[in-house]
């Protein structure tokens, strides 16, 4: 996409496109992309393609049962403009506005029923975090017992 833009800009050269290619340009040599092997790149390209086709999945089952009316390719065209909504930071963890952005696109789209779906899609889009913050909490406790009972043999 990089590529595609960047030859996109150079093709009408003004002030403006050359500092849109710098832009990219410096945030290109940030990423260093020559410390990864190929192979490690191309896991964690399919791994987040895969990770997004399962969130995709599971939206569309949640549109299903909320009968939206949205085929599957219709859902897959849309999540990603919805996913992106949903991470505006303007309320704690998007809620409300994941909601409203998927009901909108829904509607857009020819189908109902978007900010339900959503709603009953975060569900279990985000079960694995509570797993996650569980093993967090245990591995926060075990690594700093000594300090716990250090503190409670001073006290």
């Amino acid at each position: 996409v990089g590529y595609w833009l960047m030859m996109r800009l150079r093709r009408k050269p003004n002030e403006k496109t050359t500092i849109y290619i710098s832009w990219l340009l410096s945030f290109l040599e940030k990423i260093d992309l020559r410390t990864y092997k190929a192979s490690t790149i191309c896991w964690a390209l399919a791994l987040s393609f895969l990770g997004h086709l399962l969130a995709v999945l599971v939206l569309h089952s949640c549109s299903e049962l909320m009968r939206s009316g949205l085929e599957f390719f219709t859902v897959l065209a849309v999540a990603p403009l919805g996913f992106l909504v949903n991470a505006l930071p303007l309320t704690p963890g998007g809620l409300g506005i994941g909601e409203k952005g998927f009901d909108v696109l829904y509607r857009l789209a020819g189908g109902a029923e978007g900010a339900n779906s959503f709603l009953l899609a975060r569900v279990f889009l985000f079960s694995p975090a509570l797993f996650g913050g569980a093993m967090v909490a245990y591995h926060f406790i075990v690594s700093h017992k000594r300090l716990i009972s250090w503190k409670r043999d001073r006290g």
